[in-house]
């Protein structure tokens, strides 16, 4: 026996929010000396330090960690972030 099961479609109450809040925020991306772009940035770095035998690399399940992040303080660097732009008035009316 064949089951059909009804398709809907549907946008999240939050998908014109966050549209909002990237386009503002975006152009703060990779301002910050913390930032890497992707893996082959990572690689370049990586293979411009000084390693020594004893040392030892560590990876983070960043996923997992997202929820360890305090608001509290991302939003205080954001906020600096947004003042310290130039960009600001050119990414919104706020």
């Amino acid at each position: 026996m064949f089951f059909e099961r009804p398709i809907s479609s549907f946008v999240s109450p939050c998908y014109a929010p966050a549209g909002f809040l990237h386009k503002i925020l975006y152009p703060l991306v990779g301002k910050t000396e913390i930032w890497v772009k992707d893996s082959e940035q990572f690689l370049q770095l990586h293979l411009s330090l000084n390693v020594r035998g004893s040392d030892i690399l560590v990876s983070f399940d960043v996923v997992r960690l997202f929820t360890n992040i305090p608001a509290e303080e991302v939003l205080e660097i954001i906020g600096k972030k947004l003042l310290e732009s130039d960009k600001l008035t050119e990414s919104s009316a706020l």
